[in-house]
């Protein structure tokens, strides 16, 4: 029989919270960039710990980098064509690499 896994924690366990109300660490969101305010896509990473901050740290599939968004800027139902574009973009740019 073969050895089992162990459960290794989240690097960052403690530091930052996983979840936040509806959203998780995973999920794919549609949000307004700070930098340039640009509508672009991304997958969580983590949510900043404490109360008040309100920030979502996600990778950004256009970009491929971190990104710091305000949870305010997250768009909460964005239309299917919107999503369809955006990863059109990115499968565009990963092929241009």
């Amino acid at each position: 029989m073969g050895r089992q896994k162990k459960h290794k924690p989240h690097p960052l366990e403690g530091l930052v919270d996983l979840e936040s109300g509806d959203l998780k660490a995973g999920d794919e969101i549609v949000y307004k960039r700070l930098g340039d305010g640009a509508i672009s896509i991304g997958v969580i990473k983590y949510f900043e710990k404490g109360k008040g901050k309100g920030c979502v740290t996600v990778i950004d599939l256009l970009l491929s980098h971190f990104q710091t968004v305000v949870i305010a800027d997250i768009v909460k139902e964005p239309t299917s064509k919107l999503v369809n574009s955006l990863r059109e973009k990115a499968v565009n740019r990963a092929r241009r690499k």
